[in-house]
């Protein structure tokens, strides 16, 4: 019998290294999007052995960051994200967040430092920001796309994983469904079991937070040109996610969008066999989404003083924004007037941990009563600037991950008009991934694709 005995094919040290570079950015980039998922949308789940404070996606982000410094270590770390405006601009706005709240505790009474607990989790969010920056700029080029629409994806089902159950025991009662216990368990201060008069929370803990992804993933789904498949799973259930909410002001941006986005200018009349499927099947979505919120009473949108009623009379001016809100007034009045006992600028700390108020929904006027005018032009600069980039780089790829931010820079400062949306961590980590997006996503047509590498 013979044989025929081929050279074992070289293998470097350089190689080596290199595939064990790759292997440890894939680790990397992959506990940080997992982090992400956690902090936004996991169970609100501790250790033993530690205090109840500390949740799990907290130990997440200490390994993404010990894997972050091991590349750091090797040498394999771009700073080319960080000379972006972009990022100098995000810096600023997370630094104010910061560092007022440390000359609250300097140079206020009042303050006490269990109001920068919360904050504190801006530290290691804005390190991630800066590690994935650096991952997907240098060890994961063109991977970007993928990793965001995974990330996305699996949000939405976990959504999905927990609203279901909620809806059906809303509707049908009986025991508390498995997964609606672990998302909200019976000591967890808040709404009961994560809904409340057929609106609905699914996994983020409060209505708002819902509705915030819900119309996110709407406005991405409608903006991304790529995968239909993607994006009409993603456009389907923004659009739901929006009416099970019951949010209003959710209802009005989708709506607005929507409407722009069927009347916008076209160069030319596309009509395809693929471009006729999606608008076949964003009707289909509506008409489908409509039926069951009407049938089942979801997201109260045609009950006695149902939310699309009360839209409209807004609209036709028979109805106040504060008479069909609740916002407005003194609720919005109050925590300004109240902040100025604390100092001439503000609380300085968090105003809505530093004020005994009802909460006054609207992050503009919490930036005031924190610090008058210094923390709103922070975050409004940033975001101008982060609109023109995402604006930019849309023009040019239409990728998901372009689409993804570009939604969220649209939707988080409007929003923000009626909700406090960046004193919680969804709005904290969606900021986050648009500022990675926008930082990684090359802006030629299929730049990202093309330079995709193997690991």
């Amino acid at each position: 019998m013979r044989t025929s005995l081929q050279p074992l094919p070289h293998v470097s040290s350089a190689d080596i290294v290199r595939r064990g570079t790759i292997s440890l950015s894939r680790i990397t980039a992959f506990m940080i999007w997992a982090t992400f998922l956690m902090m936004i949308a996991a169970p609100p789940l501790s250790l033993p052995h530690l205090p109840a404070e500390i949740r799990v996606y907290d130990l997440g982000a200490a390994l993404a960051l010990v894997l972050g410094l091991a590349l750091a270590f090797k040498g394999l770390l771009t700073t080319s994200p960080l000379r972006s405006p972009l990022f100098q601009a995000f810096s600023v706005y997370v630094g104010l967040v910061l560092l007022l709240p440390l000359l609250g505790l300097l140079l206020l009474q009042q303050a006490q430092l269990w109001m920068y607990f919360g904050d504190l989790r801006w530290v290691y969010i804005f390190f991630l920001v800066v590690v994935a920056s650096s991952i997907y700029r240098r060890q994961r080029q063109g991977l970007v796309e993928h990793d965001v629409a995974v990330f996305w994806v699996a949000a939405v089902l976990v959504t999905w994983l927990v609203l279901v159950p909620q809806i059906i025991f809303q509707i049908a009662g009986g025991a508390v469904p498995w997964i609606v216990d672990l998302w909200y368990p019976e000591d967890r201060s808040g709404r009961s079991f994560g809904f409340h008069i057929f609106r609905f929370a699914g996994p983020f803990g409060t209505i708002s937070g819902l509705a915030t992804f819900g119309v996110i993933s709407f406005i991405a789904g409608l903006l991304f040109v790529g995968a239909t498949r993607l994006s009409l799973f993603v456009t389907w259930s923004g659009l739901f996610f929006v009416v099970a909410s019951g949010s209003r002001t959710a209802m009005v941006i989708a709506g607005v969008f929507l409407t722009i986005y069927l009347l916008r200018p076209r160069t030319r009349v596309s009509l395809s066999a693929a471009t006729l499927l999606r608008f076949v099947a964003i009707l289909v979505g509506l008409v489908t989404t409509f039926w069951v919120a009407t049938t089942f009473g979801v997201g109260r949108v045609s009950s006695g003083d149902g939310r699309l009623a009360s839209i409209f009379a807004w609209l036709r001016g028979d109805a106040r924004l504060v008479e069909i809100a609740g916002r407005g007034g003194d609720r919005w009045s109050l925590p300004i007037i109240e902040s100025q006992t604390w100092s001439p600028v503000g609380t300085l700390m968090n105003a809505s941990h530093a004020l005994d108020l009802p909460a006054f929904d609207s992050y503009y006027v919490l930036m005031w009563a924190q610090a008058g005018p210094i923390l709103a032009l922070g975050f409004l600069g940033f975001i101008l600037i982060a609109l023109w980039s995402a604006l930019r780089n849309y023009r040019s790829n239409k990728g998901f991950a372009n689409s993804l931010a570009l939604a969220v820079v649209i939707v988080l400062p409007i929003y923000g008009l009626t909700q406090n949306t960046m004193t919680g961590l969804l709005g904290r980590v969606l900021l986050a991934v648009a500022v990675v997006c926008l930082l990684t996503t090359g802006r030629k047509p299929g730049a990202d694709l093309r330079r995709r590498v193997t690991d």
